[in-house]
């Protein structure tokens, strides 16, 4: 038997990129506001998207149960939204 080199490109996966996975449509499941913060929470398979206030609000009893965290708040106000006057 010969060992080769190649590797079936089909049956690799590429690594989960988690940066970027919440969008500006990803609303909190609370209040509606835009989400930056998205729970997986044991089963459950679509987790739960949280504004930065209903998470923080929330934190210390989601961190008890919750299985991983997405944390993106560092972008709110990264960008001015259309509104802004500048």
């Amino acid at each position: 038997m010969e060992l080769t080199d190649t590797v079936d490109e089909e049956t690799v996966e590429a690594p989960l990129d988690l940066s970027d996975v919440l969008k500006i449509t990803d609303r909190c499941d609370q209040c509606g506001a835009q989400a930056f913060i998205w729970v997986n929470m044991p089963n459950s398979k679509a987790g739960l998207l949280f504004c930065n206030h209903h998470f923080r609000k929330n934190e210390t009893k989601l961190r008890e149960v919750a299985i991983d965290f997405i944390d993106e708040s560092y972008k709110i106000n990264k960008k001015a939204s259309a509104s802004s006057p500048d």
